[in-house]
């Protein structure tokens, strides 16, 4: 089956877009993507006192960095997952969740650094295959397309977090 001609050839009309794929599919109209942009709305502010209750504080360079968070810290797996980036904490806690039932499937990457393809995973061999860091811009919520079509209600989404920032506004 060939896919539709808007994921073939997606514009990207607007002239900041990280390519986070939510508007490249024919699910949904991209009207409706191009409102949760986090490009056209930004995603601090108000974005960020809704959920957080407050707005980052400033004068603090991790949460400038990263967000607000209640808590930060590193880890790291005892037994890394072999080929996954660093120990593959990200690819066994998306494989886990898929096997507890947590979650329908796993919004993630597949591909190679540089031409990365975004897939909804539904098997542990699946989230397998997306281990490994993939730093660059990539339409990883073009597989949302995927899950709604699939009528798939509980996923889990590896992405960064622009693409979380969109997801949360686009779902509210």
């Amino acid at each position: 089956m060939k896919p539709p001609a808007k994921l073939e050839n997606p514009r990207f009309d607007e002239p900041l877009c990280s390519r986070c794929g939510l508007c490249m599919g024919n699910a949904w109209p991209t009207e409706e993507s191009l409102l949760s942009c986090v490009f056209n709305t930004g995603w601090l502010g108000k974005h960020e006192e809704k959920l957080f209750g407050r707005k980052r504080n400033m004068l603090d360079a991790d949460e400038l960095r990263f967000g607000i968070a209640k808590e930060r810290f590193n880890a790291v797996m005892k037994k890394p997952v072999e080929g996954a980036q660093w120990s593959g904490i990200i690819t066994a806690l998306s494989a886990q969740a898929l096997r507890t039932g947590l979650v329908d499937g796993v919004v993630t990457l597949h591909g190679t650094t540089f031409q990365p393809k975004a897939v909804l995973a539904t098997t542990r061999n699946e989230v397998f295959e997306a281990r490994g860091n993939k730093p660059v811009l990539s339409p990883v919520l073009q597989a949302l397309h995927t899950a709604w079509m699939e009528k798939k209600k509980k996923l889990l989404v590896v992405g960064a977090a622009c693409h979380v920032h969109v997801l949360r506004d686009f779902a509210d």
